[in-house]
């Protein structure tokens, strides 16, 4: 035999009437496929322990903004380790998936910061290819950004009214807070010249 084999082995005596032992029973069971599907189910609970601690890691850093790391499941060749792999890549693509597109979604609101900086204010953040709960964001942003250029651009026309001598025509959109505030001032010049 070239096998190591996992037994158990049981011995019980044999008495006779009188209480003698007379002999021994003795037994062995064969737990070599028991133990190896138990050395097994261990690998492979080791295995998802260590993928699942790596996923909560960058899941953790994903939570704090952290975006430079990606899940990699680690490779294996082990047949008894190809589906947990399986899932584990699948866990992969998602959380790459989720840091792709926070990245495009930080690089589109930059390109737009950096374009208001220079006074274009008809910039809108791109939200092509993103989906959900990242277009509503990109959408509320552009919201903003259109309503700081409509009332720019309402701000900026009672100027050049004020400028050319045109102190009868208001600013007449509703609005609320500072812009509110400002559409006051304005129409209040515009009223005392």
């Amino acid at each position: 035999l070239t096998q190591t084999l996992d037994i158990k082995y049981y011995g019980t005596p044999l008495k006779d009437k009188n209480g003698t032992i007379v002999g021994a029973f003795e037994y062995i069971t064969d737990q070599t496929e028991a133990q190896e599907k138990a050395r097994e189910i261990d690998k492979i609970m080791a295995y998802n322990s260590n993928e699942i601690a790596n996923v909560q890691a960058i899941l953790d850093n994903v939570s704090r903004g952290e975006l430079s790391t990606y899940y990699v499941p680690v490779p294996t060749q082990d047949p008894a380790l190809m589906d947990s792999n399986k899932t584990f890549e699948t866990f992969s693509t998602y959380t790459t998936r989720t840091i792709d597109n926070l990245k495009s979604m930080i690089s589109n609101f930059e390109s737009a910061s950096a374009a208001v900086t220079l006074g274009e204010l008809s910039t809108r953040v791109d939200g092509k290819g993103l989906e959900g709960g990242y277009q509503t964001i990109i959408t509320a942003v552009n919201n903003l950004l259109h309503d700081v250029e409509v009332a720019f651009k309402e701000v900026n026309g009672g100027m050049e009214r004020l400028v050319a001598g045109n102190f009868v025509d208001k600013i007449t959109n509703e609005y609320k807070g500072d812009y509110n505030v400002t559409k006051t001032a304005i129409n209040d010049v515009a009223a005392k010249m």
